[in-house]
């Protein structure tokens, strides 16, 4: 409520946090700036994503237990922890799919999203949300690096997320 009351997005203020945490990064003699790779679990999936568009540092990311859709929030009548995530007037122009589809050809996990009530979607649901993404990164020859799929809590990171720990 504070953020509306200044005329600021939650959502936005947390892309400006990020933003901070990647130029601290960058800035690091031990870092390599062009090898920075970000995971947002949650609510912190969607204001990631709006970072990564901003910012082409962050090289790859996994958006997990992250919200589906703003298209999702306007069809369903209920929902829980949404609020934090809107941007006001996003579905004039742009949804959150349309946003990771900008992110082609970089690498992009959509792990275990979530719809408005923060329960777990099926995969075909996620899938059919993301088709356009999908046939974006297609037509750049970066199919493969867009994965939807799912996380058990147990598994490990390893299997889910190979590519991040072999490059």
């Amino acid at each position: 409520m504070t953020g509306l009351l200044m005329g600021k997005s939650l959502v936005g203020m947390r892309v400006l946090d990020i933003e901070q945490g990647v130029n601290l990064l960058a800035n690091r003699a031990e870092v390599d700036a062009a090898r920075i790779s970000a995971i947002g679990k949650g609510t912190a999936g969607v204001p990631l994503l709006y970072a990564a568009v901003l910012d082409n540092r962050i090289g790859r990311l996994v958006l997990e237990d992250s919200l589906v859709s703003y298209s999702a929030v306007v069809n369903q009548r209920i929902h829980q922890d949404v609020f934090e995530n809107i941007a006001w007037g996003a579905l004039k122009s742009y949804d959150l799919p349309d946003l990771v589809a900008a992110l082609t050809p970089r690498p992009v996990w959509i792990t275990n999203a979530v719809d408005p009530l923060g329960q777990q979607l099926p995969i075909s649901d996620v899938e059919r949300a993301y088709q356009g993404a999908s046939e974006g990164y297609s037509r750049t020859g970066a199919a493969d690096a867009l994965h939807i799929v799912r996380r058990k809590a147990d598994s490990n990171p390893k299997t889910v997320y190979p590519d991040w720990f072999t490059n």
